[in-house]
């Protein structure tokens, strides 16, 4: 039987939003504690955590759970936890870094047919604040650096969509969309890429694919809007 670890966090409402009720953590400042916890078979926003270890210390509301490491889709994570809660405003950090993630499982499992096939390292460092859920996520700030491995871009062929772009060009972009997309493939020798999290918001302005030879392959920017649960990523070629 697999753990899941979603039902202990808070849900989006696509009615109502996030929760403005106030909240302050007080199981944090119940107790004082020092656990050691080791997690198998769990799962979090669905994703398959394969095994998570850390030891907890709680002390006066204050949380810290340092040098966590988990697998998680083939990726070893190594990061360090803390939070506030109780007579404390409800806080929380997390900072850290990963290695040989699964891209490819990844965007498999969220929608079923991955753009990238190809394994990710990088780093992080997010935190959020708040009295209330719609606070926290509103707040959420951080940044990550991600490199991508070499491996293949599978949206489309650019070279193929570059000359379609001619032929249909009084056609409509469903039609377009129907005779490229999806119908071929381009490697990549690596890509790079910062990602800012500023008041709920993720966005990149410069996650680059780079062919074999270095030369810039497709470059992508977009958002995450964690607050309105709203997604863009509009991707160009060369």
């Amino acid at each position: 039987m697999r753990l899941t670890l979603t039902r202990f966090l808070p849900a989006f409402d696509p009615e109502t939003g996030w929760s403005e009720t106030p909240i302050g953590w007080q199981l944090l400042g119940a107790s004082d504690a020092n656990l050691q916890l080791r997690l198998t078979n769990a799962a979090l926003f669905d994703v398959p955590v394969d095994a998570l270890r850390t030891n907890i210390k709680l002390i006066e509301g204050v949380l810290e759970a340092p040098d966590i490491t988990a697998s998680i889709l083939g990726g070893q994570f190594e990061f360090d936890a803390q939070a506030e809660g109780g007579e404390l405003t409800p806080s929380f950090q997390l900072i850290g870094s990963f290695a040989d993630f699964d891209l490819d499982r990844l965007l498999t499992h969220a929608y079923a047919q991955p753009a990238l096939r190809a394994l990710v390292s990088g780093n992080f460092s997010f935190q959020g604040r708040g009295t209330s859920t719609r606070n926290i996520v509103a707040s959420l700030s951080g940044a990550a650096q991600v490199e991508i491995q070499s491996g293949t871009f599978e949206a489309f062929n650019v070279a193929q969509l570059r000359n379609g772009l001619g032929v249909f060009e009084d056609r409509t972009q469903d039609e377009l969309a129907e005779a490229y997309f999806w119908k071929g493939r381009e490697n990549f020798s690596r890509g790079l890429g910062l990602l800012t999290l500023r008041e709920g918001r993720l966005q990149t302005n410069a996650l680059e694919i780079l062919r074999q030879d270095d030369r810039l392959l497709a470059k992508m920017s977009g958002y995450m809007d964690f607050v309105e649960q709203r997604l863009e990523v509009p991707i160009s070629v060369l």
